[in-house]
């Protein structure tokens, strides 16, 4: 047979291909090496399916130099480049991977089919009965294990390095000494190399360990994104927070690991530089971490010895490097927790005992939020009924934080994946990336995408001032006090001289937390501050926070 004959016997072979398929591989044959295979790239459409196209045949050439082809010009795959050996070319690679067409593409469509969130106490009274004896066992010890519940809170810093006030949040920790709840920390630093306190430094989020010499990890690693002000990174921080905040407690799921990945598991716990038990603060019995502190009689840099498993963090708290407490530990814990008394925790709508707090509204507050936030996501991304504003001072349940980190997640990569080899793995955020402030918008649009802040009527709209129900689970107040009325694009800064006025203001809200404090000697000094009495912008001292947070 000829080349001729070869070569359109190739040609109806491939466009085969193409018709059942995908594109086939691009075939390179003879002559001076230009021949064009005739596979194409599939398409994300309703109607097709993709797959991914064979490789082209290689081919000879007359001339060398002829050989030498460009990855562009083939239309079916990437093949190319200059051949191996003289007179041989490449083969086309294949076409890329597409999902079945009989699912919708657009992530729009993919989050109208997202399984609406069910409450843990529904959950709990749908669960069938019919289990077998080694499943009974198991719910049996678990229960057991959580017969003793403890309140767990986890703050998450945001900070560019130290945080201001650290003297006052380390003195918070020790307002009282009747309550059992553990305090856990996790940070995120824009610098972390700059961060001086290694109070703090232990808590930062750092990446997953590395075997080093021999048997022991090497250096930590600390885990940084680096964000501008209003970027997408600040989105990134937070989620990578609540992750971490997620796993303190858990047991490693050593299902699906390979034996160096199940040595380093065992290893990092094993590690006071890695463990999830650096994390805790204040554990159950009141002891309190206090690194770096010699003076200290109570100096405990991890305050669980290892083989001890805290219980899961219950709740999630974002806090900056200039909030400070204006509630007692007692306080925090009674607001988010309750006292225990089940038949008055959710006896008012602005109760916020075993909910999230977020002051949400479904529309924008002003023409830079509808041009730089709502206009920012395309209707065939998120759904503009699902778009919601909260500042960024959250406190989330860890049900609603599993929920917006795992469950939905999970479940849009699934959509995307059909059954077959899955695409690029890709987060929600990435629709937030040109979004400035995404951070106010994230949580809150996740939280109605799940169906958990929810409108009173489809056709009703949630203002800031409204007093609407948004959902049994969540309450409209804010966790976090700060001043906007001098000016609309930043809070205002507090010096000690506004303790008090602070408090005031900030309790009558209800307000567990008050930023900004230490924004002017930030600006003026940087970290520095003599702190004197005559700088009425100073930080506050310990002295002069108890006598009016704690009434001493």
């Amino acid at each position: 047979m000829d080349f001729t004959s070869q070569l359109a016997n190739l040609q109806r072979s491939a466009n085969r291909a193409s018709s059942s398929s995908s594109g086939g591989g691009g075939n390179r044959g003879g002559g001076r090496g230009r021949g064009r295979g005739g596979g194409g790239r599939g398409r994300w459409n309703d109607n097709s399916r993709g797959g991914r196209g064979g490789g082209g045949m290689r081919g000879r050439s007359n001339n060398y130099y002829s050989g030498h082809t460009h990855s562009q010009e083939d239309d079916g795959g990437y093949g190319g480049g200059r051949p191996p050996k003289r007179g041989r070319h490449r083969g086309g690679g294949g076409g890329r991977y597409h999902r079945d067409g009989d699912h919708h593409d657009t992530l729009a469509s993919i989050l109208e089919r997202v399984p609406p969130y069910q409450p843990a106490a529904a959950a709990a009274a749908t669960t069938t009965k019919d289990t077998t004896q080694n499943e009974e066992t198991k719910t049996t010890n678990e229960e057991t294990k959580t017969t003793k519940k403890e309140n767990h809170l986890t703050l998450c810093f945001l900070t560019i390095n130290d945080i201001l006030h650290e003297h006052i949040w380390r003195n918070w920790l020790t307002t009282t000494t009747t309550s059992n709840m553990t305090v856990s920390i996790v940070c995120h630093a824009k610098y972390p190399q700059s961060v001086k306190s290694e109070w703090l430094k232990r808590r930062l989020l750092v990446d997953r360990p590395k075997r080093g010499r021999g048997n022991e990890l090497a250096e930590p690693k600390y885990r940084t994104y680096r964000p501008d002000w209003g970027s997408v990174e600040i989105t990134r921080a937070m989620i990578e927070l609540m992750k971490e905040g997620l796993r303190i407690g858990e047991e490693i799921d050593y299902h699906g690991r390979n034996e160096e990945e199940r040595w380093l598991d065992r290893e990092e716990e094993e590690d006071d530089r890695f463990s999830k038990r650096r994390y805790i603060v204040r554990n159950a019995d009141g002891v309190v971490a206090n690194d770096g502190d010699d003076d200290e009689e109570n100096d405990a840099k991890v305050v669980l010895p290892k083989g001890t498993m805290p219980f899961q963090s219950q709740r999630f708290l974002f806090v900056s490097e200039t909030c400070i407490p204006i509630t007692t530990l007692a306080q925090v814990e009674k607001a988010l927790f309750g006292d225990g008394d089940e038949t008055t925790q959710n006896s008012h709508p602005l109760n916020g005992m075993n909910k999230s707090w977020l002051k949400a509204r479904s529309t924008p507050n002003n023409g830079y939020a509808r041009q730089k936030q709502w206009d920012c996501v395309r209707a065939q991304d998120v759904p503009s009924k699902h778009i919601w504003k909260a500042d960024q001072w959250i406190v989330l349940t860890r049900e609603h934080a599993m929920a917006v980190c795992r469950t939905l997640p999970h479940f849009i990569n699934d959509q995307r994946r059909g059954g077959r080899r899955p695409p690029q793995q890709q987060e929600l955020w990435e629709y937030f990336r040109q979004m400035t402030a995404s951070d106010e918008i994230y949580f809150p649009t996740a939280l109605s995408i799940l169906g958990i802040l929810k409108r009173p009527a489809p056709d009703t709209e949630v203002e800031e001032d409204d007093q609407f129900f948004v959902g049994p689970e969540v309450v409209r107040r804010r966790v976090t006090y700060c001043d906007w009325s001098t000016c609309a694009k930043n809070p205002a800064s507090f010096g000690k001289k506004d303790i008090g006025d602070v408090y005031v203001q900030g309790r009558k809200e209800g307000c567990l937390i008050a930023r900004k404090f230490g924004g002017v000697i930030r600006k003026q000094q940087g970290q520095s501050s003599s702190g004197g009495e005559d700088d009425e912008n100073g930080l506050l001292t310990v002295e002069e926070w108890r006598k009016v947070v704690v009434k001493e």
